[in-house]
């Protein structure tokens, strides 16, 4: 019933959580074909990383509310530069080698009191004097990227 009336945008809010792996793998190719056939723009909110990367060619990581970094997927998953990204990224499970899964140390901020400076930096291995203090500003890197993170600013550690 949604596409009946041919819309140009589908929000696709964590559309395969909690699902089995053949059952995702449907609807991703759903969404995939809705994409190709009736050039649908997909909106996808996840926070499977693996999901995205199926479908999406624009990833932007989100946290509190805020972009973190922007970039075309596959640039993301090669090479992430928000730490906030890269946890997200290493905290993905791996089919061989080092059997240990990582977390991101820490507890998701409390958006009615938000921590002062980066959102991030309470649970940030990468701050620095400036993150407790001024939130970054969304800074534009090489190609279509975009970070917003005093590493990228010029500060200077």
């Amino acid at each position: 019933m949604a596409i009946s009336l041919k819309p140009k945008v589908i929000v696709a809010d964590e559309p395969t959580t909690a699902l089995d792996v053949v059952t995702q793998k449907e609807i991703i190719k759903i969404l995939k074909q809705l994409n190709e056939e009736m050039g649908v723009t997909i909106l996808m909110v996840s926070h499977d990383i693996s999901v995205l990367a199926e479908v999406c060619l624009l990833d932007i990581s989100m946290y509190g509310g805020r972009e973190m970094e922007k970039a075309p997927t596959q640039d993301i998953l090669r090479s992430p530069k928000h730490p906030y990204t890269i946890g997200l990224i290493s905290s993905i499970p791996r089919l061989r080698g080092d059997k240990v899964i990582y977390s991101i140390p820490g507890e998701s901020p409390d958006l009615r009191s938000p921590p002062p400076g980066c959102i991030f930096h309470p649970r940030c291995s990468s701050k620095f004097s400036p993150c407790p203090i001024e939130e970054p500003p969304l800074i534009k890197l090489q190609g279509n990227r975009e970070v917003r993170c005093h590493l990228f600013g010029g500060k200077g550690r």
